[in-house]
């Protein structure tokens, strides 16, 4: 065989990329290319021949691959090879012109596949644009190059364009080895044990782990996107501090901070994605000089604790690295095969990507600067991080459209700073972060754990109903007040003129997120020039309700935590707000019925035991034991004051349970009557259109189903609501949606709902805030009909800027009963609240 100067065999991942190359068409997935912007006046003789002597130097450079009529697949290192090298000359074409027609170049460079038969699997292009300015594309195949290579090449080729050119550098004599030692070393390892690692690593990996994007559900392919961004030099300078804190490197950090995106969007604790790795053994000599293909994919499983601090977690993340090291050299169809998985199931379909700095020295006279440019890979989802000397860059490309990328990349920016504001702190500072139902934490001294009750919930913002822009103003002035540390702000303030950056940007971020209960693109929202823009901008856009049935608006503080229950169908900003004026050491969290098929979950008044178990099941995933303070408004009054009851009946004690302004059932007096007449037409109304939809025949099968129990409850007395939901059992998985049996039961709210309430009390006091007036389905009792629920009922009245000026109009008073939930208001009933609190406080530590 002519001009062959070694054979040997390929490393497992060469086998694989071999397989892809040979089979595929059109672009090829390991084509790699880099560009650069030239400064300086080239010498293109001595061009040609650097590229050509570095070939000569390293074996990789001048290998191709034979496959057919042989046994076993070889590279072949020929003796001698020529380095495709064009010079292209654009100088009469402006800077435009030559950005385009480089950008051609790039792609149809892409599209040109090497033959793999034939060495060298390596080109280059220099395009010069003018006298001392060029542009330069050097495409080669993954096959016998990666770019942890890259560095080593370029630093030969100036030295060589040096020597060329009359400047010889320092000699740094011939390269101590070449890439068949380490196809050696991997040839000698022991594989079976390499195996057993990945089948220990892997076992009972959860499939939701392993996957960072939502199933697509039918929907049309919106095409792959790219979003990037450079972070700032603060967050930049922060990643690298928090990895010098915890001694492990930045990549360790970015590793933590993408499986924390992933347990966000996945609820999960254990997950897993793919980690692109040098694969240099660092017992292989001279292998850091050694050219050729040693990068491969592994898959990462990151455990996220539910308690110890960040730092703790990231040395952990650290050590389990170094113990996967030795057994990377396995191909990916080998660990593929050791997890275990069926073949169509991927071990994930993310993949991160590291570039650290190439430290080299350009050749005398010249300078080079990276064009940019992303990787290129086969995963739904990849996520490249660059780091250089001034910063770090971050691009994500998302094969589900440019909005997912974005937010991946929102995301990731948020988990970054996350982990370097609270390198030193517990992991339950972390906002955001979701635990397993087994996992528990401690907040102010009780065991608790993070609920995720019935967390279905919908893709979009429809679930629940729009937030007011006031109200939504009001949010986003008390946050930026509270980030910057400022006592006022305006509408028209803008946030970064305040004194906001990257830091406070991305705090205020995970504070409104919280608040609002959304998930909010951080790149969109901080684009707005003022608060007021902020405000209009999260006012017009549906966007996604977040996963939990309990949350935490204020996680922090030592007092007991406040539990506030909103009803099912409206908002919950009101409470985010009221918790803005209360003590900064009282905790404050949310329970709140998720939507169901992107509809509203509107509450019927028979299935207030079920809702009241599911709220008590939530309350208790927030704080297991008692004693509970909890606080209620409108439905939520009604739900809470079930729950207080059932955490009663389980033998736990509510020590502290408000009503904010709600009267109880049934207490409405006969000015309401002509209220609930319209009510009920209008329930007509719509319970004989949900017939309708259920068509002729199941229109009639419920009719008559409504019919018979409707019989059967003139025969026997109505059964006690605690019937559906026995004291102490388990709550329902999920509320059933617009179905017969939903009909079926708002059928029977025709009846007096007193009828279906139980008889039982609660042994507690109900405190009632109340505005003087109500508006004018006024109830008969100064205690709101919540003398009916328990014995002891205390209440306090609220004044609101409508009743201190004096208007008699009854809109106003009707308004009057949401704007204790806003400003101004809300500063006062947040007063109101706190001294109840404050006396239960000083009547606790007695």
């Amino acid at each position: 065989m002519k001009n062959v100067q070694d054979l040997y065999p390929l490393t497992p991942m060469q086998r694989v990329m071999l397989l892809h190359a040979a089979a595929g068409r059109g672009p090829d997935a390991l084509h790699t290319q880099f560009c650069y912007e030239v400064r300086g006046d080239i010498d293109e003789r001595a061009f040609r021949s650097a590229w050509q002597d570095v070939a000569e130097r390293h074996d990789a450079l001048r290998t191709a691959f034979l496959w057919e009529d042989v046994d076993d697949p070889l590279q072949v290192v020929r003796r001698r090879v020529e380095v495709p090298v064009d010079v292209l000359d654009w100088t009469p074409r402006d800077v435009d012109a030559s950005s385009s027609a480089f950008e051609a170049l790039r792609v149809e460079d892409e599209t040109n596949r090497f033959d793999i038969e034939r060495a060298p699997l390596m080109r280059v292009t220099l395009a010069r644009v003018s006298n001392d300015r060029a542009l330069l594309l050097w495409s080669s195949h993954h096959l016998v190059l990666d770019r942890w290579c890259s560095a080593v090449v370029l630093e030969d080729f100036a030295r060589a364009y040096d020597s060329r050119c009359g400047r010889p550098r320092p000699s740094v004599g011939a390269p101590r080895g070449q890439f068949r030692d380490y196809v050696g070393w991997v040839l000698s390892r022991d594989r079976d044990r390499a195996s057993d690692y990945w089948r220990d690593e892997l076992h009972g990996i959860d499939g939701a782990g392993r996957t960072v994007l939502s199933p697509s559900g039918g929907r049309a392919d919106r095409g792959s996107a790219i979003a990037s961004v450079d972070l700032s030099s603060d967050l930049s300078s922060s990643v690298r501090a928090a990895a010098r804190d915890a001694r492990v490197t930045p990549s360790v950090i970015l590793q933590a901070a993408w499986a924390l995106v992933m347990n966000r969007r996945t609820r999960r604790q254990d997950v897993a994605f793919g980690m692109t790795v040098s694969g240099r053994p660092p017992e292989l000599s001279g292998v850091d000089s050694i050219v050729g293909s040693f990068v491969t994919n592994v898959p990462m499983r990151v455990r996220i604790p539910a308690s110890g601090t960040v730092g703790a977690w990231l040395e952990e993340v650290h050590k389990s690295q170094r113990r996967r090291s030795p057994h990377e050299f396995l191909s990916a169809a080998e660990i593929h095969a050791a997890s275990g998985l069926d073949d169509a199931e991927s071990l994930f379909d993310s993949l991160l990507v590291w570039l650290a700095p190439m430290a080299w020295e350009p050749p005398t006279g010249l300078r080079l600067s990276p064009l940019p440019g992303h990787v290129t890979t086969a995963w739904p989802v990849t996520v490249s991080v660059t780091e250089r000397s001034d910063g770090i860059s971050i691009a994500v490309e998302s094969a589900d459209g440019s909005e997912s990328a974005h937010e991946l990349l929102d995301d990731l920016q948020g988990a970054l700073v996350a982990i370097a504001t609270h390198r030193s702190e517990d992991m339950g500072e972390i906002d955001g972060l979701a635990l397993d139902p087994s996992d528990r934490s401690t907040v102010n001294g009780t065991r608790s754990r993070t609920a995720r009750v019935g967390a279905t919930c919908a893709s979009s913002g429809r679930g629940r109903e729009g937030e007011e822009l006031e109200m939504i103003e009001n949010i986003v002035m008390a946050e930026c007040r509270s980030v910057l540390g400022l006592d006022r702000v305006q509408s028209s303030d803008g946030f970064f003129e305040m004194g906001g950056n990257s830091l406070s940007a991305a705090r205020m971020h995970a504070r409104l997120e919280r608040a609002l209960g959304r998930s909010i693109p951080i790149l969109s929202l901080f684009r707005e020039p003022t608060l007021g823009d902020m405000a209009r901008s999260l006012a017009g856009r549906e966007l996604p309700v977040t996963n939990e049935m309990a949350r935490s608006i204020q996680p922090r503080g030592s007092r007991t935590p406040l539990i506030c229950l909103s009803s099912p169908e409206v908002n919950s900003i009101g409470y985010a707000l009221l918790s803005k004026h209360l003590s900064d050491d009282q905790p404050v969290y949310l329970v709140q019925s998720p939507p169901i098929s992107d509809e509203v979950v509107r509450m019927a008044i028979t299935q207030i035991p079920e809702f009241g178990a599911r709220y008590a099941e939530a309350v208790r995933e927030i704080q297991p034991e008692g004693p509970y303070r909890l606080l209620g408004m409108c439905d939520g009054a009604l739900v809470g004051i079930e729950v207080a009851k059932l955490l009663e009946e389980r033998g736990d004690e509510v020590e502290f349970f408000g009503v904010l302004n709600s009267h109880s059932l049934n207490t409405l007096s006969w000015r309401n009557r002509l209220h609930r007449v319209e009510f009920r037409l209008g329930y007509y109304r719509r319970r004989l259109g949900a017939l309708r939809r259920l068509g002729p025949r199941g229109g009639t099968e419920e009719f008559t189903r409504w019919a018979r129990a409707r019989w059967s409850r003139r025969r026997r007395p109505v059964a006690n609501s605690g019937d559906s939901a026995p004291p102490g059992g388990n709550a329902p998985q999920q509320l059933s949606g617009y179905t017969r049996e939903s009909i079926h039961r708002e059928w029977q709210e025709l009846d007096w709902p007193d009828r279906h309430l139980p008889e039982r009390k609660f042994s507690g006091k109900v405190t009632v805030f109340r505005i003087r007036r109500q508006p004018y389905f006024r109830v008969r009792d100064e205690d709101l009909g919540w003398s009916r629920h328990a014995d002891r009922v205390e209440v306090v009245h609220l004044e609101t800027d409508a009743q201190l000026s004096g208007l008699r109009d009854r809109r106003e008073w009707r308004e009057s009963h949401l704007d204790i939930l806003r400003e101004p208001d809300v500063r006062r009933t947040a007063a109101a609240l706190q001294r109840s609190l404050d006396r239960l406080e000083s009547t606790v530590s007695v």
